[in-house]
């Protein structure tokens, strides 16, 4: 039987536990609610300045240089499976094991919470990351993702995930200390646990842990200006002979005027909507290919930039820009929908959602997902689902404003 709980403790962590002790293996995930976004700060009076690629460096300091050293040497000698992300929003630090669960678990809250770094180990940890710095301007089309990126997000310059080498060989070991100790509270974590364990066991551990780390509270205040719907420009030309053309029609839709539970059936709808308008089966793409406007497929994402603004993009391959985007825009300007396409597509969702129940990481990840986007501390079930309706989702994605946009096209030749 998988029990499902969610707490708060005293000192603002948020811990997620989903037991299931019919399983071998347990999974423990560390999130942090900090990411590379994230640029300016104040604490009381002062203002800190956070330089481009330091989320990524910390979170590889954390692991090389931890009070066990490279904790990496740890897990692999325990066969304890580890990882460490970091994203525009988070950073997060996975641990995967059948054994000794508690004991790992320990290691994996030490080295996050308690930190002592030195400034040797730091200039031998950015060597790597400047050469995987220097292979990522090597992904396809990354010319095209830095400059649709940057705009997404009204940026003059892309910032990256690794950020800029000049910026991250700057980056000294007292600058990593001080937004750890500002980011890294427990009211900026939540941990994550699922699998083979007893939750009331599991608790009082974690709250004996961090009753010993005794972090101290800072009061702080993120600076950087909140995202907007607006693009300074509606449409991009990049130049790069390297790839094929292709081009991306993109939309930020502000959500400010829906509730925190109208969001999070957007965020199915948006998926039926993509579906039915942009799969290989769908009428927009039988026009594209009897027009021979392009021989791949569509490709559709969706993104909540925060929680008040909504990134949907479609993108396919094609030198036919103008009718490209005229195809696309006709869709989200109509708002084509099908009401028996929508109850077959509901039936899969159904299904999705009975599957889910059934196992504890799924049931994890869900419940952290609706946490950071929605600030929802609950999955949708069975209920939701029934609930959702063809004249409802019309109604929602009708309210959605569609008049910020932005056209990207790439070509391989100025005279294209």
């Amino acid at each position: 039987m998988i029990k499902t709980t969610i707490k708060k403790l005293k000192n603002g962590l948020t811990m997620v536990l989903v037991e299931d002790k019919n399983k071998n293996q347990t999974t423990a995930v560390l999130t942090v609610k900090y990411g590379t976004k994230v640029s300016h700060v104040k604490v009381l009076d002062e203002i800190i300045e956070i330089k481009p690629g330091l989320a990524h460096l910390l979170e590889h300091t954390l692991i090389e240089n931890s009070i066990y050293g490279n904790v990496s040497a740890y897990f692999n000698n325990n066969y304890v499976n580890y990882n460490g992300f970091t994203s525009s929003k988070t950073t997060y630090f996975p641990i995967k094991t059948i054994k000794d669960f508690k004991k790992h678990l320990k290691v994996l809250l030490d080295y996050i919470n308690v930190i002592d770094f030195n400034e040797e180990k730091l200039e031998e940890i950015k060597k790597p990351i400047v050469d995987e710095i220097i292979r990522s301007k090597d992904r396809s089309y990354y010319k095209f993702n830095e400059v649709v990126s940057s705009m997404a997000n009204n940026k003059t310059k892309f910032v990256g995930n690794l950020g800029e080498i000049d910026d991250v060989l700057k980056i000294s070991v007292q600058e990593l200390k001080r937004v750890h100790e500002i980011m890294y509270q427990p009211s900026n974590q939540i941990l994550s646990i699922s699998g083979n364990f007893d939750t009331d066991d599991i608790l009082k551990y974690v709250e004996d842990l961090y009753n010993e780390y005794n972090i101290p509270v800072i009061e702080y205040q993120i600076l950087d200006e909140e995202d907007t719907c607006e693009y300074e420009r509606n449409e991009v030309t990049i130049i790069d002979e390297k790839y094929d053309p292709i081009c991306s029609l993109e939309y930020k839709i502000d959500l400010r005027g829906f509730t925190k539970e109208e969001r999070l059936k957007i965020d199915y709808y948006i998926s039926y909507f993509f579906t039915y308008n942009f799969s290989d089966s769908s009428k927009t793409y039988k026009k594209v290919k009897d027009e021979h406007l392009s021989a791949f497929s569509f490709s559709c994402s969706k993104d909540f930039i925060t929680r008040d603004v909504l990134l949907v993009r479609v993108v396919i391959n094609s030198t036919e820009y103008d009718k490209i985007k005229s195809i696309i825009q006709d869709v989200f300007n109509n708002i084509y929908m099908d009401k028996e396409y929508f109850e077959l597509w509901k039936r899969e969702s159904l299904i999705d959602i009975i599957k889910r129940e059934k196992n504890h990481n799924s049931i994890r990840k869900s419940l952290v997902d609706n946490i950071l986007s929605f600030n929802i501390y609950y999955n949708e079930g069975i209920e939701f689902i029934e609930s959702m309706s063809f004249e409802e989702m019309k109604n929602l994605i009708e309210r959605m404003d569609f008049s910020n946009y932005l056209f990207a096209k790439e070509l391989k030749d100025v005279k294209e």
